[in-house]
């Protein structure tokens, strides 16, 4: 990791080192008259070491320290449109892994840094566009559900019909019995209660073998 110091020295860390630079002595008054330049002069240096260390491990925690120095600056969105093309790593369009623990799949740390950074049509965009891993699809999904709850509920489905094809535990069936509460949720959002009617029926029909199951779709009031 790297870091600024008070007085704008870049510090060295594991992993991430850059060279320690210190400025000249200037006078008070002299020093006044060049603040902003000497300011704006320690933001890009900063932001050259953290552009460093993205480089090196690219991801949302890197991607934060590097815009807490550059958003103030001119160049921030050229510095964005280069760090978000570092993390452009499509796999197929809209795709999700084929084992649920296949973390970083696609675009997953490209949506998670757009998520962030407030741009939830951006995010659905690049999962759409290169896939991400479940949980990514689940938190861009959930996303959307705020302004179109129709678009995000085959995600969902998705999520919870995986979920259901290996679930054999009671905490596993009360979590999916909350994600079903919350489809029907979306689902009247959307004006499309008697499509989920028949889909409750259908998980219920699943699983008329696992009483658990069905309890945890009781309490959670899906009948």
């Amino acid at each position: 990791m790297c870091w600024v110091t008070p007085a704008g020295l870049t510090r060295r860390s594991a992993g991430c080192a850059t060279p320690r630079t210190r400025s000249p002595q200037t006078s008070s008054s002299e020093s006044t008259r060049r603040w902003p330049t000497r300011r704006a002069g320690r933001h890009e240096q900063a932001a050259e070491a953290e552009w460093y260390c993205f480089r090196r491990h690219p991801g949302l925690r890197a991607f934060q320290r590097f815009a807490e120095h550059l958003r103030p600056l001119p160049a921030w969105q050229r510095w964005r449109a280069q760090a978000l093309a570092v993390l452009e790593r499509p796999a197929e369009p809209g795709s999700w892994p084929r084992h649920e623990f296949a973390f970083e799949h696609g675009n997953s740390r490209l949506v998670e840094l757009l998520l962030w950074d407030g741009g939830v049509e951006g995010a659905w965009a690049a999962a759409q566009r290169g896939g991400c891993d479940s949980a990514g699809w689940l938190r861009v999904a959930r996303a959307r559900a705020a302004t179109d709850p129709a678009a995000s509920i085959p995600v969902l489905v998705r999520v919870i019909d995986t979920a259901r094809s290996r679930a054999d535990k009671r905490n596993v069936y009360h979590a999916i019995a909350s994600q079903v509460a919350e489809l029907r949720r979306w689902h009247r959002q959307a004006g499309t209660d008697a499509e989920f009617a028949d889909y409750l029926r259908r998980i219920r029909n699943d699983h008329k073998n696992r009483r658990a199951f069905r309890d945890e779709l009781n309490r959670a009031g899906l009948p």
